[in-house]
């Protein structure tokens, strides 16, 4: 897979793909590229970016950070994609007491709006079950909730609810260890 690039700058959310079989043979040719592009020049300050992306949030932030290259960033206008010079900016946020936020946003180099924001953070839940004796060792078993189990998802101790519930926040996929403790 590869990204379509214009004077050093990423096209974002542009790409070549082409797979093969094990013979070589291809398999599959996908292209999302640009022509005629047309280059406008940043008119606002690395600096000047960031204030913008923070000013939009609600959340105390905690701090941001910016991207060293501009991107172009496809803009969709009239049926055709203009292409927009855009800083790269990450604005780290504490949405309430435990909840981290990390919004991705694509801030325009030339007037300062926001062209695009994603917060980052996702919650992933789940539920934990196990399969229970409820009276003794001779009783049928039962598929029970399992409240209060301990879940550590790296350095961050969890516990499920009273329904087996836990709920981590995160960017990318968690590898919980749980124990019956």
């Amino acid at each position: 897979e590869f990204e379509q690039v214009h004077e050093g700058k990423e096209i974002l959310w542009s790409r070549v793909i082409v797979r093969f079989t094990q013979d070589l043979k291809i398999a599959l040719f996908s292209v999302d590229a640009h022509r005629n592009i047309n280059t406008l020049n940043a008119s606002i300050s690395s600096q000047e970016a960031v204030a913008m992306a923070e000013k939009a949030i609600n959340s105390p932030i905690e701090n941001s950070t910016i991207e060293n290259k501009l991107k172009l960033f496809p803009f969709p206008s009239q049926g055709v994609y203009e292409l927009r010079p855009a800083y790269c900016v990450t604005v780290n946020t504490k949405d309430d007491a435990t909840t981290p936020g990390m919004y991705l946003t694509y801030v325009d180099a030339t007037d300062g709006k926001i062209l695009y924001r994603q917060n980052q953070v996702h919650h992933i839940g789940f539920k934990v079950t196990g399969d229970i004796l409820p009276l003794n060792s001779f009783s049928t078993t039962i598929n029970m909730p399992l409240k209060n189990l301990k879940v550590v998802v790296g350095a961050t101790t969890y516990y499920s609810d009273a329904t087996g519930e836990v709920n981590v926040t995160g960017t990318s996929a968690v590898n919980p260890t749980i124990s019956l403790a």
